[in-house]
């Protein structure tokens, strides 16, 4: 929207050339970033994460929560639903790729979870 702005306002004084100018480097910007993304590829990956524990274990739900934390994940609780006497904890997690080998292994070696999804 903003691009048919500039450009009509160039057109409009007479600025022919600025207007093709700025047209060519908007489609140069426009057609580079898919390679700009490949090259420069995201360190960070958002997962949900579902773990399930059981409901007499209630207060084990933070500490999973703080460790993870601790870890620098970057985690935001969004459901928490109990269901014949098991907690399932539905998190999304901002992990980066290095830390997600310790999250898989701390999910797996942790005997308070019954089963989680990543």
């Amino acid at each position: 929207m903003s691009l048919a702005a500039a450009v009509g306002t160039s057109i409009g004084f007479g600025e022919f050339y600025l207007a093709i100018t700025f047209m060519a480097a908007s489609l140069l910007i426009v057609y580079s970033s898919p390679f700009f993304n490949r090259v420069f590829k995201s360190k960070k990956q958002t997962r949900l994460l579902i773990f399930a524990i059981d409901q007499k274990d209630l207060p084990k739900k933070e500490q999973i929560l703080e460790a993870i934390r601790l870890q620098g994940i970057i985690i935001e609780e969004k459901k928490l639903e109990a269901r014949e006497g098991r907690l399932t904890v539905t998190v999304e997690a901002m992990v980066r790729v290095r830390k997600m080998k310790w999250l898989e292994e701390y999910l797996v070696n942790n005997n308070s979870i019954l089963s989680f999804s990543l």
